[in-house]
């Protein structure tokens, strides 16, 4: 075995005992496999130490990382424990430290995050721009070949720079979307991804199905499964009214609008009569003010609405 060869197994095999050591599932048996391991060379503890030093930058032992080594698992079905942790888009984890040599000692990484209800733009260092959405938390990572980014939870708009050799690729649960145009958006809310294109064209992976490109005004959504939604047509600038402080609603039910207004204000609705939630909402209305939306909301459906402090009664008239 060359020594280049040599380095890149050690490599594997200290990703593949990280992120196991990290499930939360390893026994005494195991333990003790993972210290003879790391007494068998010092090029062990050597690429051990790069990887949980990585692995800390990206705030994955603070916050996360058991739910993203959960959908590591739950997405790969391949046996061996070492293949599973290394397979192509395990987790961004994974696919940041398998980048290559570079990964070591000339990655960057950052952490861009919102409070529940901010708003926040930002230029990127290569040029590109990203628009966060309130209670979101997005991990970048800065590579000589790619650019690397891992949606934790929230949403996010990407504006990518031309020119740049660099790949853009976002990763969120069990999928993977690479740029291939100029403007695009992925939401993770719970169990699904939701992606859409603003301008240009996206593709869309999961390791499970053929990637899909989506163009401009298409959506799809992505289970955690890894499964892709059929390819739907959509209204790009309703969807990221947002952006400018506004949501459009075009028949949604009253349901599903309440459920966005929750994004943006830690408030709780209830319907004293359940059939009440599949009324169909249309309209524009400003985020900010909460007041002036359930008004609106009480005018056009004739509803009732009851506040007892962050909880709100929705009444028929």
């Amino acid at each position: 075995m060359t020594p280049s060869s040599s380095h890149r197994l050690a490599r594997r095999q200290a990703l593949a005992w990280l992120t196991r050591l990290h499930s939360g599932h390893v026994g005494p048996q195991e333990r003790a496999a993972f210290q003879r391991w790391l007494a068998e060379d010092e090029a062990h503890w050597r690429e051990y130490g790069r990887a949980r030093k990585l692995w800390n930058g990206l705030g994955e032992l603070a916050t996360g990382a058991g739910n993203e080594l959960a959908e590591a698992r739950a997405f790969h079905a391949c046996s061996r424990p070492w293949a599973r942790a290394l397979a192509a888009g395990i987790s961004f984890l994974s696919l940041t430290l398998m980048a290559g040599g570079a990964i070591w000692g000339n990655a960057h990484t950052e952490r861009l995050q919102t409070a529940w209800g901010e708003r926040r733009h930002l230029e990127l260092a290569d040029g590109s721009s990203v628009e966060l959405n309130g209670d979101t938390d997005l991990r970048v990572v800065w590579l000589a070949d790619r650019r690397l980014f891992h949606l934790i939870r929230g949403e996010a708009v990407f504006r990518v720079r031309h020119g740049d050799p660099r790949s853009f690729d976002v990763y969120a649960g069990a999928g993977r979307v690479r740029d291939i145009g100029t403007a695009f958006a992925v939401q993770r809310r719970n169990d699904r991804i939701d992606v859409l294109v603003q301008e240009g064209a996206v593709e869309v992976g999961s390791g499970r199905e053929t990637p899909r490109r989506l163009l401009a005004d298409q959506r799809l959504t992505l289970a955690d499964s890894g499964a892709l939604s059929p390819v739907a047509a959509i209204d790009a600038a309703d969807a990221l009214a947002w952006m400018q402080g506004k949501l459009v609603f075009r028949n949604l039910s009253l349901g599903d609008v309440l459920a966005q207004i929750c994004r943006y204000h830690r408030v709780e609705f209830t319907f004293a009569d359940p059939r009440l939630a599949d009324r169909k909402v249309s309209g524009v209305f400003r985020i900010e003010s909460l007041p002036s939306l359930l008004s609106s909301l009480e005018t056009a459906l004739s509803l009732k609405v009851e506040a007892d402090g962050a909880r709100y009664l929705l009444k028929s008239r």
